[in-house]
Formats: C-alpha cells, sequence, structure tokens
C-alpha cells in the first residue's frame, strides 16, 4: 500500500455460483489501482468474506460478516446468476441481508444480474423464483445493471467502478471541506470578570440552570407510525410462535431483538419516517422466510399465507377468479383450477410468486 493516501473500501458479495464474476471483478480493482492509484493518490481494497472476514463465535455467522466487512464498506458490489442464497433467518439469502444492510446504512451500492444461460443440471427452480422476485424489487426501487457477457460484465463494471470512486470521493472532499467561517471570542454578556489591583475578592453568581425540555427529534417515527412497527413485528412473532410451538412472550422478544439488531437501533421507535418503507421489506423478507421454512410447510402455515397473500394482490388489481385464474395456468403452464384450496404446496407457491410480480408492475 501506497503512503500518504486514502482508501476506498469495496465490498464483494454474491451466491457460490457467480464465483467467477466476482474473479472478474477483483480483477477490474488490481487494475483501477494499477492505473489510478500514484495519480489519485487513492486505492481500492478488494473484499470478499472469504477472505476478509475473520471468525466470531459472538455472533450469528451474517451479523459477523455483516459488522466486519459491510458497515465498514465505502461501495458494496452484488453480483447474481441463476441462485439467490441460502436463508439467514432474517433475508432470503446472505447476499440479500448485505445489500439490504448497506443500503440502510446509505452505502453506495451496485447490483448487478447476469442473464447468461446457466446449465441445466445446476439450475434449482425454487432459487430461480426467489431470484426473480428480489429483481423485481430492486428495480421495482431502485437502479440496477443486467449483462448477457461475463465480458460485457467487466466493461460495464470498470466504467461504473471508476464513476462510484470518483462520486465517493468528491462527497468525502465535500464533507472534510473546513467551514469558512472561523470561531469568534467574546467577552460580552454575563459574569465576566476583570481583576485590577491587589487583595481583590471575586464572587461569582452562576446563572440559573435552564429549564431542559426533551422533545420529539425533527423527523422521528409518529404515533400511528411506532404502532405500525409494533403491529408487524408482533404480527411476525405470533407467526414464528405458531410455526415452532413456542410460547407468544419468547417469540415477541426474539423478533424485536431480530429487528433491533437488523436496524442497529436500541429499540424500535428510534427510528426514523423516512426509515418505514425499509421496515415494510424487512417486514416481508421475515415473514416469507418464516411461511417457506420446512416446519411452516409441516403446519400447513406457509399454505394458508399464499393463499390470503393472493386474494389480497388479486383484490387491490381488480382481479378475480373467473378471469385471473385460467390465465395463471396458462402462463404457469399448469392444469386449469378454480380454487386455491386444490393447488399442491409447490404449486400455490409458484402462483403466489406470479400474482406478486404482476402486482408490483
Amino acid at each position: 500500500m501506497k503512503n500518504n493516501s486514502s482508501v476506498i473500501k469495496v465490498t464483494l458479495c454474491g451466491p457460490g455460483d457467480v464465483s467467477r464474476e466476482i474473479e472478474i471483478a477483483e480483477q477490474v480493482i488490481a487494475e483501477w489501482n494499477r492505473t489510478n492509484w500514484e495519480a489519485t493518490g487513492c486505492g481500492l481494497i478488494s473484499r470478499h468474506w472469504r477472505t476478509s472476514s475473520t471468525p466470531d463465535m459472538a455472533e450469528r455467522g451474517q451479523r459477523v460478516i455483516d459488522r466486519q466487512l459491510i458497515d465498514g464498506s465505502d461501495l458494496v458490489v452484488g453480483v447474481f446468476w441463476s441462485r439467490l442464497g441460502t436463508p439467514t433467518g432474517l433475508a432470503d439469502s446472505g447476499t440479500v441481508e448485505e445489500i439490504d444492510r448497506a443500503t440502510h446504512r446509505d452505502i453506495r451500492t451496485m447490483v448487478y444480474f447476469s442473464k447468461l444461460e446457466a446449465p441445466a443440471q445446476k439450475v434449482d427452480s425454487q432459487q430461480m423464483a426467489q431470484l426473480e422476485v428480489f429483481r423485481q424489487r430492486v428495480f421495482g426501487m431502485s437502479l440496477a445493471s443486467s449483462f448477457t457477457s461475463r465480458r460485457q460484465f467487466e466493461k460495464d463494471f470498470r466504467i461504473h467502478l471508476g464513476k462510484a470512486v470518483h462520486e465517493i470521493l468528491a462527497k468525502r472532499t465535500e464533507t472534510e471541506r473546513p467551514s469558512e467561517q472561523k470561531a469568534a471570542i467574546s467577552q460580552s454578556g454575563k459574569n465576566n470578570t476583570q481583576i485590577i489591583g491587589d487583595q481583590n475578592s471575586i464572587r461569582v453568581t452562576a446563572p440559573k440552570r435552564p429549564k431542559v425540555v426533551i422533545e420529539q427529534s425533527p423527523g422521528q417515527l409518529t404515533a400511528s407510525e411506532q404502532k405500525r412497527v409494533s403491529d408487524l413485528v408482533n404480527e411476525l412473532a405470533d407467526l414464528s410462535s405458531s410455526i415452532t410451538g413456542r410460547s407468544e412472550g419468547a417469540s415477541r422478544a426474539e423478533m424485536r431483538s431480530r429487528f433491533n439488531n437488523y436496524f442497529d437501533v436500541p429499540r424500535y421507535n428510534a427510528l426514523e419516517s423516512s426509515e418505514m418503507s425499509k421496515v415494510e421489506d424487512w417486514y416481508r423478507i421475515v415473514r416469507g422466510s418464516l411461511i417457506r421454512s420446512p416446519k411452516a410447510k409441516k403446519a400447513g402455515a406457509s399454505d394458508a399465507a399464499w393463499k390470503k397473500a393472493i386474494k389480497t394482490r388479486m383484490k387491490a388489481m381488480g382481479r378475480t377468479n373467473e378471469d385471473y385464474y385460467p390465465e395463471i395456468a396458462v402462463r404457469l403452464k399448469i392444469p386449469r383450477f378454480t380454487s386455491l384450496t386444490k393447488l399442491s404446496s409447490k404449486r400455490l407457491e409458484k402462483v403466489h410468486n406470479l400474482v406478486r410480480r404482476d402486482s408490483l408492475k
């Protein structure tokens, strides 16, 4: 590492099927350093959990990665191909949790989706369906990038990396710029004392202690928003309790702890109103993880949740059983059905994913 230079930490993340793309990104970063480090006085440090994280038994594995890598990053790069990844308990996969945490902390984040055709023997239909849901969410909320070849990914990432570094450095310069106003020293006001001569006696009367009034901070959750957050957390806790058989009290304590850890706050009402959309996203992620768990399917909770969600989204879109069910059957290439109760759990989940995608359009 060169002396007298600033550093930008770039964290690369993605499921196991994008290891080649991660290598390409690392090569592009190394190339940037060879070309620009000397001229700019800034170097890029490439990080990935396999090479940059260290063992820590104090917390769950993904939380350790979040703390060691994501929280200290200047730039996070996520890449997906045919898999979403393994659920973490808080998110549908480790990479999803890393991306959500980075965006929550206003860390510059770039997400890429590969359109390369995956080998047929390695395609997991459930993973592909989950990935499509996530892709729809990302493109619906922000700007991401897609590529049809690894050569295109290398070219695009090289351009995007250069622009991102420029933006990060510009932001640092703006933040570190000293204020043009100098602090002024004044002797005006009360309790100033001037001593002239010998044997002077000084008596200073302190001003009355001001009354401290603690008011709600600007932007803090309103009372109705606090109730909404509490209701969402309790709803997830009740669902978890019905699936696992644990007591409601234990489930609620666990879910509140998961919420606080995810948003890195001491209590839910420490959030700001601007983060309510992220709370809703967290709720959907955790709920989806719960109802897709083996225990939920065994208890029948998944089927009930799918049916309720399908009906709710159909009502919001103004669709009816008569006109929508035949269309769904054709699009999914499954036998025609007139009732959701006649669908298997696997087909019910596929119908739910399709309806959800339609509702987000």
